[in-house]
């Protein structure tokens, strides 16, 4: 029984005319915003309470030089809901590109695949 392989030329045929995506510099940035967020995301307990242990230090030392001249000085610490530098602005950075460069992957892939089929 002879194969039917007008399909699969037909099929080898319009592939050469598709750009791949890896070929797009947009599609690298969102990969690695989009990384660098689930990334943030999973290990943000961890950067948290590093974050605060870093803060009580600035927060000790601070206030240890405050004792000297001002010996009323409040007696809260730092928590995790009180941080000064918090991770929240990176995150929504990388959010924003992540959804600011998927539209411009399929904007460029579209673009250049009409290219082709022009040329």
């Amino acid at each position: 029984m002879p194969e039917d392989n007008s399909r699969y030329t037909l099929n080898m045929g319009t592939t050469k005319n598709r750009v791949p995506v890896t070929d797009l510099p947009w599609f690298w940035i969102c990969l690695f915003a989009a990384f660098g967020a689930m990334m943030l995301v999973g290990f943000s307990t961890k950067f948290v309470s590093r974050q605060v242990e870093i803060e009580r230090k600035f927060q000790a030392h601070h206030r240890s030089g405050q004792s000297v001249s001002h010996p009323s000085a409040p007696n809260t610490l730092i928590t995790e809901d009180r941080i000064i530098l918090s991770q929240r602005p990176i995150l929504a950075l990388l959010c924003v590109i992540v959804v600011v460069t998927w539209p411009l992957i399929w904007w460029q892939k579209r673009r250049m695949s009409m290219d082709k089929c022009n040329s």
